[in-house]
């Protein structure tokens, strides 16, 4: 999910507005829109310092 989410960020710099989401697959707009409900509730999010000792 999150190298999904930063390729779309990633293609998003450089596109038209609205250009990326028309090229998402219902699947995926699914997907982006159930991460940003879930990203409502706080009890859902990690603190970032925890996400980069994870990468490390």
């Amino acid at each position: 999910m999150l190298r999904a989410i930063s390729r779309f960020l990633e293609k998003r710099e450089n596109a038209e507005d609205g250009l990326l989401w028309k090229e998402l697959t219902d699947e995926q707009k699914k997907e982006v829109l159930q991460a940003y409900e879930e990203s409502e509730d706080k009890t859902n999010l990690i603190n970032d310092k925890d996400i980069w000792n994870e990468l490390k």
